[in-house]
């Protein structure tokens, strides 16, 4: 097939991809030069906040218009610690906390160090509604159950992140809170009336498009009440409800194809073909394979040939994408104009702050005494999630006479566990027992063995925990730590006096 260069350079100014270096590779080098509208980022690519901004910008000097991009949306979402990024404690938390200006100052902070790494676009916030308690992937990064309380929070975040500068995306449309299976593994499918759907999951979405939300993510979500093809395939979904529905007009950009949903039913290829097909604007392949983004752009060249696909509309999306980039771009540039040369900003205090009023605890912490904290957890999914802390460790270099252990999975030595812990206080940390069974065994052992132990949640709030952390964020977990940590010197001060 002979390529036509200006069609191959609209159709990768629809894409945006991930790769798999802190440096910019030559197989990036020649899929910029041809076009390419967008990358994400992944802690692969990070080492710093310095060679991030030095590898951005040696894209930039390939192709100008690109869109930079990242899931940076809180809690254990975080793919910029090594960036030196302002830790939020996650949506689930400042859910609880419930404090739509400390929701705002949290966007804000983070955003404005976003906007000075050279990124464009934030793929946040979850507006999810946690429907499912079985839910496997949603969880702590949604605000809540409530579609209002989801609402009102979504709007301070697309705010306080927007007016640094920074494109916001209301995520995952139009809704990914009421399955029990995880899109990424496989087919996710919500089997409730449209009606339903509409007057709790889609509320969020509308407050996020009268916010002036920048983009939409789709899920890859099947929803048989009103079509049998996951969302991000889905005319009906994407074309008549988002765009002619609820009126929005920025961009759609779709969640990973190479997720199982859209992966494992119709391939990588002919996905983003039928996305785009379905009115998708821009295509997010997350995985590094140039192979896998050269194959895409030849099925898409082919959709156009067939007829599948129309120029016209191909070109408006590309449009709606360069627009949404200078919109971000004169935001920033008014932005630091306006900012004095000589200004410091303090970053962490909201997200900390925040994840510190999160944490709920009760008065049967100040009676531990030289802790033993056993932290369970489930694996970090790689592509998604940090694993750089664990509340074990946290705890053992903020309390004297501590000891921890860790696992993420149902190998843990409860012999040793419990020898280590005799004549101790023993904690017992659990995140979402419900979607991890195994942990659930373990603590059944414990607690028939130590009846006494004090049960920490780090997922979903459990209300027999007598601390809750909202989450596995970085700040969620040093909270937890402090708190920890303050009632063990409550009880030496109590022994002392």
């Amino acid at each position: 097939m002979t390529r036509d260069p200006s069609l191959r350079s609209l159709l990768a100014s629809l894409l945006v991809v991930g790769w798999d270096a802190p440096e910019l590779t030559p197989a990036m080098e020649g899929l910029l030069d041809q076009g390419l509208g967008g990358v994400i980022l992944h802690s692969r690519n990070v080492r710093s906040a310095g060679q991030l901004r030095r590898t951005l910008a040696t894209m930039r000097e390939h192709q100008g218009d690109l869109v930079v991009g990242v899931d940076q949306e809180g809690g254990r979402i975080s793919h910029l610690t090594r960036a030196e990024c302002p830790e939020s404690p996650g949506a689930a938390a400042l859910g609880v906390v419930d404090d739509v200006r400390m929701t705002r100052d949290c966007a804000r902070e983070l955003a404005a160090h976003l906007a000075g790494l050279g990124i464009d676009a934030s793929y946040s916030p979850v507006v999810d509604v946690q429907s499912d308690p079985e839910n496997p992937i949603i969880r702590t990064r949604s605000f809540g159950a409530d579609p209002a309380l989801v609402s009102r929070h979504a709007v301070a975040w697309i705010e306080g992140t927007q007016e640094c500068g920074v494109a916001a995306c209301a995520k995952h449309f139009p809704g990914h809170g009421a399955t029990a299976v995880d899109s990424h593994l496989g087919d996710a499918v919500d089997q409730r009336g449209w009606k339903q759907i509409e007057k709790i999951d889609l509320a969020p979405f509308r407050a996020a498009i009268d916010a002036g939300v920048a983009q939409i993510m789709t899920s890859h979500v099947r929803f048989p009440s009103l079509d049998d093809k996951p969302t991000t395939l889905s005319r009906r979904l994407v074309t008549d409800i988002a765009r002619t529905g609820l009126g929005f007009t920025g961009v759609i950009i779709s969640d990973a194809l190479e997720m199982a949903a859209i992966a494992s039913r119709v391939g990588v290829p002919e996905g983003a073909a039928q996305a785009l097909a379905a009115g998708v604007d821009q295509l997010c392949i997350a995985e590094p394979d140039p192979a896998l983004h050269d194959r895409v752009l030849d099925r898409l060249e082919e959709a156009v040939g067939s007829g599948e696909l129309h120029v016209d509309a191909l070109e408006a999306s590309s449009e709606r994408v360069r627009a949404m980039h200078r919109a971000a771009r004169s935001i920033r540039e008014t932005a630091s104009e306006a900012r004095p040369s000589t200004s410091r900003v303090s970053w962490g205090a909201a997200g900390m702050d925040a994840a510190r009023r999160a944490v709920d605890s009760t008065d049967v912490l100040s009676t531990l005494t030289r802790p033993v904290v056993i932290d369970l957890y489930r694996r970090p999914k790689a592509a998604l999630e940090w694993d750089g802390w664990g509340l074990a460790t946290l705890v053992t270099e903020r309390c004297d006479g501590a000891d921890g252990l860790s696992s993420t999975n149902d190998d843990l030595d409860i012999e040793r566990a419990l020898a280590l812990a005799e004549d101790r206080s023993l904690v017992l940390a659990l995140q979402d027992p419900a979607v991890n069974p195994w942990q659930q065994r373990i603590a059944d052992e414990l607690r028939r063995r130590r009846p006494d132990l004090i049960p920490v949640s780090t997922g979903l709030a459990d209300p027999g925990a007598h601390l809750c952390t909202q989450g596995r964020g970085s700040a969620n977990l040093i909270a937890a730590a402090e708190a920890i940590a303050r009632a063990c010197d409550s009880s030496a001060s109590n022994l002392m006096r």
